[in-house]
């Protein structure tokens, strides 16, 4: 009867040790789990700042940009911008003619 008490105290022992590691490691999780919640939130927030500081875009700021792109003065046209007319006008059966008319278009665009 002796041994028998013995050996269930040591078996009791053994589930103690092995609940409180199981705790531990639990309470590990959760705060793994917190933590990375507070960074999400921290994220989305960050995220909401810069859409709520970012300019709007009026249509007149549009064209003037896109005219940057597209002539460096009022005379002479970007290199990126002759480039890709020149590619326009080698595509396919297209002439000079209705490459330049093409040009025209996308420059009253």
């Amino acid at each position: 009867m002796q041994y028998k008490i013995t050996l269930l105290e040591k078996e009791n022992r053994k589930l103690q040790k092995e609940k409180i590691n199981t705790d531990s490691r639990v309470r590990s999780l959760t705060m793994q789990v917190i933590r990375g919640k507070g960074a999400k939130v921290k994220y989305i927030e960050k995220i909401r700042s810069i859409v709520q500081k970012k300019n709007k875009v009026s249509s007149e700021q549009l064209k003037k940009e896109a005219e940057k792109l597209i002539k460096v003065n009022k005379i002479q046209y970007t290199p990126q911008f002759v480039q890709l007319i020149t590619e326009l006008s080698n595509t396919g059966m297209m002439s000079i003619s209705s490459t330049v008319k093409c040009s025209e278009k996308i420059m009253l665009f």
